[in-house]
Order: structure tokens, then sequence, then C-alpha cells
């Protein structure tokens, strides 16, 4: 079998026709070869391939690109054969910068439209991210990002979505030296296990700045809140669990001066289109925190709250084969 350089590939071919359909190659002394082609992607296309891979005798061409963010949209496209790559929404970020948001899931599906025909387009939103509260050294537990919406396009009944990324964890609590304490922290939206929220923390050493942490809240839909701790008559409370509709609130920081209350869960938003219900979940509220110098107290961080309706790295692209 031999091979001919093209551009930048090698394609096997013969000095014969063994097989149908093939590709009928002429090089510039006039010498006649044959490429084995097959069926493409597209009715009446087809591929060449090398052995290991194909490419299309044609190319896919941009047609169409979503702008708008949480809009379920009606877009005619006109007759031929076409490629649609959906990508989901990223997670917000945790408060405090201690977890990022997970980037969504892709996908891709391919229909030939016979006559000018509407689809159905829907690009979702970026997750909010969590906030958290800061006094100089001193830091609440973050509350945590919410999660990112799906995209969605719809060719008649068939219906391809592609999911948002989680939330990120929100990030532990600092005591008056800046000291990174393992509390606090809100869950993120639909997380799995980063749903959970940071436990609380409580350090009483009477002649030292000691601290009191509050729990963090579970992100939605089912995160777990942190659970309490105490030392003497000084309590940091649990967080919250979860709901289907909000993430948990975080738990205060009790007894140094006045209770720093913990952050609220950021709620949960679902939008509609082509019969599908998405949804953002949103984060935990991170947990308030307490220290003794200088009396600093400080509410935590409130969980993302649903999506963005500016901001969304989710995608809908349309593409043409010609």
């Amino acid at each position: 079998m031999a091979v001919l350089n093209i551009g930048d590939y090698q394609i096997q071919v013969e000095t014969q026709q063994a097989s149908t359909p093939s590709l009928k190659l002429m090089t510039a002394d006039g010498t006649i070869y044959y490429a084995a082609v097959k069926e493409g992607v597209c009715p009446g296309t087809l591929q060449l391939g090398d052995g290991a891979k194909n490419w299309a005798v044609g190319k896919w061409n941009p047609y169409f690109d979503v702008t708008s963010i949480n809009s379920c949209d009606t877009v005619t496209v006109e007759p031929g054969c076409y490629r649609v790559d959906v990508k989901g929404a990223r997670g917000g970020d945790g408060g405090n910068n201690s977890g990022s948001g997970a980037d969504g899931e892709s996908a891709s599906y391919y229909f030939t439209a016979t006559a000018s025909v509407g689809v159905t387009v829907f690009r979702g939103g970026n997750g909010v991210a969590g906030t958290v509260n800061t006094n100089g050294n001193v830091a609440s537990g973050g509350g945590g990002g919410a999660s990112g919406m799906a995209s969605l396009f719809a060719f008649g009944n068939d219906v391809t979505v592609a999911n948002g990324g989680a939330g990120g964890i929100g990030g532990s609590a600092k005591d008056n030296g800046g000291n990174v304490i393992s509390c606090g922290g809100g869950g993120g939206g639909d997380a799995g296990d980063q749903s959970n929220g940071m436990n609380a923390a409580v350090r009483y050493v009477l002649s030292d700045n000691f601290y009191v942490c509050g729990a963090g809240g579970g992100g939605a839909a089912s995160g777990t809140g942190g659970v309490a701790a105490a030392a003497g008559s000084y309590n940091g409370r649990a967080g919250e669990d979860a709901s289907a509709e909000s993430g948990g609130a975080g738990g205060a920081g009790h007894r140094i001066l006045s209770s720093a209350s913990g952050g609220a869960g950021g709620a949960s938003i679902s939008l509609s289109c082509a019969g599908r219900s998405m949804t953002s979940l949103g984060g935990g509220g991170g947990g308030g925190i307490g220290v003794r110098a200088n009396g600093v107290n400080l509410t935590g961080g409130d969980g993302g709250s649903g999506v963005s309706d500016s901001q969304s790295d989710g995608y809908v692209k349309i593409y043409r084969y010609y």
C-alpha cells in the first residue's frame, strides 16, 4: 500500500480501486491512486482516512453562537447538516478563594434539517460565588459557591443537556494572627462530598487571643452542616443542613462579647426550557468567628445564590457542514 503526502497528512492509497466508495487522486505526474473513504456524519458526505484518523471531505463552519444567558430562545436554521456543541456553565468559587467552582459538562449533537426549522437554545449562567467577611487579619468562614446552570439544545423531541459545574467550598476562617483555622467553610452547591460544611472550632485559653468559630452550612441540595464545638461556656454553633431550595446557614461563633452570626445559605434558582427544569443550587453559609483580641466579631460569608445573568463560560455553538 502506497502513501501520499497531502499537506501535513499521510493518506494510504492503492494503485487499483479496492473498495467502494473510493476517492480518485491524481498526482502531478499523472499517476492515479485510489483512497478508501466512508460515509460521513452528514448524509451524502464522505470521510477520508489514514487508518488512524478520519478527515471529512468538507468542514464545519460556524453558523450561530448563543450570546443570551439564562434565556430560552428559538433560532431558525435553514436546510443543511449541523453539529451543535453544548457546554454547561461553571460553578461559583467559594468565598475566601478556597475552592474553585468546577467546569460544566460538554456534549455534542448532530442533526439534518430538510427545511427551515426552529431549534431551541439555552445558555446557562455561571454560579454566583460565596462571600467572606474580613477585619484586618481576621476572616470569617467563607460561603460556598452556587453550581452553574446547564446549557441546552433541542431539535424537535431530541434534547441535549450539558450540566453546569459544582460550586466551590468556602474557605476556612482565620484568627487575629492571620492563622488559618480549619472551620467555618460553607459547602458548595451540587458538589458531592464538598457540599458538606466544615466543622466548628473553639480555642479557649484566657491568657491568649482565643477564638470561637461557627460551622459552615451545607450546600444545596443535600449537603450537611458542620458540627458544633465548645470549650467552657464558649460555643461554635453547628451549621444548618441544606434543602433543595437553598444552602444551609452557617453557625454562629457564640459568646465573645457578642455572637458572631453565621452567613446565610444561598437560594437555589430553577429555570425551564424545552420541557426541562434546570437548577443552580445555592452554596452553604460560612460560620461566624469571634476573636478575643480587640473584640472582633465577624458574620460568616453568605453562600452564592443562583446564577449570574451577565457571565457564562457555558455555550451553545451551532456549526453547519459544507
